[in-house]
């Protein structure tokens, strides 16, 4: 498979083209881990999870495979907001399509 060469230089979006919360509209939204999920024949996929915590980076994946509704790959997003509400945005390729669902995640507690 021949690899893409991104890149990383960012540039401001116009207003409006940032991700905000799905459950209380906040534009603070916090990119916190990706999960790759390597599909198997029977709707189930391998996870690996890429995630940071400060500039402490940690890869981990699964001894056994999780129950998905597709039978491609697929990425999960795992996100958050300022608020404290998280949540997963999950792409799933199956037969042709791109499907998007978003599950909602138990909320963070926020320290004040």
């Amino acid at each position: 498979m021949e690899s893409i060469e991104i890149e990383m230089e960012c540039e401001p979006l116009p207003k409006g083209n940032q991700k905000v919360c799905p459950f209380c509209e906040s534009e603070y939204v916090h990119l916190d881990a990706v999960e790759e999920l390597h599909p198997t024949d029977d709707y189930s996929a391998y996870r690996v999870t890429t995630s940071r915590t400060g500039a402490s980076v940690s890869i981990t994946s699964t001894a056994e495979p999780v129950k998905t509704s597709f039978r491609g790959n697929g990425v999960c997003l795992v996100q958050s907001c300022e608020e404290g509400h998280r949540w997963k945005e999950i792409h799933g390729f199956h037969k042709g399509f791109l499907f998007v669902d978003v599950q909602r995640l138990p909320d963070a507690e926020i320290e004040g």
